[in-house]
């Protein structure tokens, strides 16, 4: 085993979790204990930016920042759905959000 790349510029707390898109196997989806979310390139060597990311205000909401805890693709990799995240979550339980691709 060698690593190839580090994945880095997106959390800053430990990563929750990653899975492979189901249609573009390229493209790796990470998530993380401070609400972020990272689109990388998994062909990636060396220092490896992201393609895209969700990072949350940290400076508004810092205190209230709930992790994400589970992401999945659809079948198709048209639609994600995250568990977590956001100021909305409580001890009555964890929002669900839903994100549909053009």
């Amino acid at each position: 085993w060698q690593c190839r790349a580090r994945l880095s510029g997106v959390h800053r707390r430990a990563a929750f979790g990653s899975i492979f898109h189901p249609a573009v196997p390229e493209l790796l989806l990470t998530w993380s204990s401070d609400g972020s979310a990272g689109l990388w390139d998994s062909n990636a060597i060396g220092e490896a930016p992201p393609i895209g990311a969700f990072i949350p205000d940290r400076e508004a909401n810092s205190a209230l920042s709930y992790p994400l805890l589970r992401c999945e693709f659809s079948e198709r990799g048209d639609a994600l759905v995250t568990v977590g995240g956001g100021s909305e979550a409580s001890f009555m339980g964890m929002p669900a959000w839903f994100y549909r691709f053009p």
